[in-house]
């Protein structure tokens, strides 16, 4: 849905009340920070970063580069393409468009912003194929939805997709991003049994996203922006707490400065929640206020165990409905951290670099314990005031490599690494940026747009590289 015409003063401030919440994350949090697995130079834009152009990596790596799509996936509460504000660049610099200036085709699907993993999974998938989304007839079943969604046939970017051997695309996530290109490359490779034998038993066509005999997840490389793989500590604390639903209540209401007489217009301009097989779709001259309150107060969605919520939870991800995601076998996993805390005698606490919205929760998931997760210290309290350093690392087999790319540094520093080409199947760990947050790893809070821009210019440069 958009904005009608006639609420243009209301968008307005609607926008207004986004870029002035951006801007004081930005002031924040405008510290440049060190970078992974090598230099800090910021580099700079070059020719070699087009994709008309063999990246210098790829003649390391022994390979003739590709020019697959790169397709970025959003986190909670975030957006794709859009134009009341930057999910990707935050309010200085869109960075799909640097991307796309610099040759390479991106797009960015809008998903649910706390919807499951599973759903957003499809969601993308329809919007890169252009079909109707199809949530799959099992999964609607147990969970008593409706099987379809919206139908995104004149969207389309990339119809093509898996349609022959090299008709193949890249994923770069960030936050929940990261376990949604998970959940996609998986679906995408092995399918899913249940909706199989679901549409068998009843004599319907199934998604070819749920084929179970598929050679290749047609995804080439997936780059994890400080992923939530293993789920996030904060998640459990606020569900233990029993916080989590006005928490997020609250910060959307933050974002979007709601008041009686925000329209739900002005609502899905930036957030289109996409519950409408859930029964939640926006309702003709509902106020914004009252929408969210209508799905937050919605106990069979609420309590569904098919949304965000507990998809983030460490707790979730260690449930049968999350725990069997695993890597696709021919897609070449990148992981790449945040690291906004300092260590004291075993404890982690936020550095004052740290956006000031994310300090208190940097300061929880540092000092957090759960004998029954057995989450008692470790890898569980560095964090980047959202994600654990241990959850964005890799998924719960801990299985990854060290691979140290100087991501943030020039193209020639990039390129000049010593490592072969990086494994498939399992995480290649670029390593954990020092002071960067978790809003900060998108480019928001970047004043100055060089390392930013570089930084994804090198990300896009690795994965045309495979």
């Amino acid at each position: 849905m958009r904005a009608t015409p006639n609420n243009s003063f209301r968008r307005a401030s609607f926008r207004a009340a986004v870029a002035a919440l951006a801007v004081f994350i930005a002031a924040a949090g405008a510290a440049e920070p060190a970078a992974a697995g090598g230099s800090s130079s910021s580099g700079s834009s070059s020719s070699s970063a087009n994709v008309n152009t063999v990246h210098p990596l790829a003649s390391h790596w022994g390979t003739a580069g590709n020019s697959y799509p790169i397709v970025f996936l959003h986190g909670l509460m975030g957006w794709g393409e859009s134009v009341v504000a930057n999910y990707w660049g935050g309010i200085t610099t869109n960075l799909l468009t640097v991307l796309s200036n610099a040759g390479y085709t991106v797009h960015a699907p809008h998903m649910g912003p706390v919807s499951s993993n599973w759903e957003r999974a499809c969601e993308a998938y329809a919007q890169i194929k252009g079909t109707k989304v199809d949530y799959g007839l099992a999964r609607a079943k147990t969970f008593g939805h409706a099987r379809f969604g919206e139908d995104f046939s004149s969207v389309a970017y990339y119809p093509a997709w898996g349609t022959c051997a090299d008709c193949k695309v890249h994923l770069v996530g960030h936050s929940m991003g990261g376990p949604t290109l998970r959940m996609l490359a998986h679906l995408m490779r092995y399918g899913s049994q249940d909706e199989i034998n679901a549409c068998t038993a009843a004599g319907v066509a199934c998604s070819p996203l749920f084929y179970t005999n598929k050679t290749s997840s047609y995804i080439s490389g997936a780059f994890s922006l400080a992923g939530v793989h293993q789920g996030s500590t904060f998640d459990d604390y606020l569900q233990s707490k029993s916080l989590l639903k006005d928490f997020v209540v609250d910060l959307i209401k933050l974002l979007i400065a709601l008041d009686s007489n925000t329209s739900v217009d002005d609502l899905v301009s930036l957030w289109d929640f996409q519950l409408g097989h859930w029964g939640l779709d926006p309702q003709t001259g509902e106020s914004a206020t009252a929408y969210v309150a209508r799905v937050f107060e919605n106990t069979a969605y609420i309590a569904s165990r098919s949304n965000a919520f507990f998809d983030l939870s460490v707790a979730g991800f260690r449930d049968p409905l999350l725990s069997f995601v695993r890597n696709s076998d021919d897609t070449t996993y990148f992981s790449l951290a945040g690291l906004t805390t300092f260590n004291l005698l075993g404890y982690s606490y936020a550095l004052p670099t740290t956006d000031i919205f994310l300090i208190p929760f940097a300061d929880i998931i540092g000092t957090y314990s759960n004998t029954s997760l057995s989450i008692t210290g470790g890898d569980w309290r560095p964090n980047d005031g959202l994600v654990p350093l241990i959850s964005a690392r890799s998924d719960a087999s801990n299985s990854y490599t060290s691979y140290g790319l100087d991501i943030t540094g020039s193209t020639s520093s990039l390129a000049s690494t010593s490592l072969a080409y990086p494994t498939k199947g399992k995480f290649n760990y670029v390593g954990a940026i020092s002071g960067i947050d978790h809003l900060s790893i998108t480019g928001l809070s970047d004043l100055s747009a060089g390392k930013r821009n570089q930084m994804f210019l090198n990300i896009a440069g690795v994965l045309a590289s495979l």
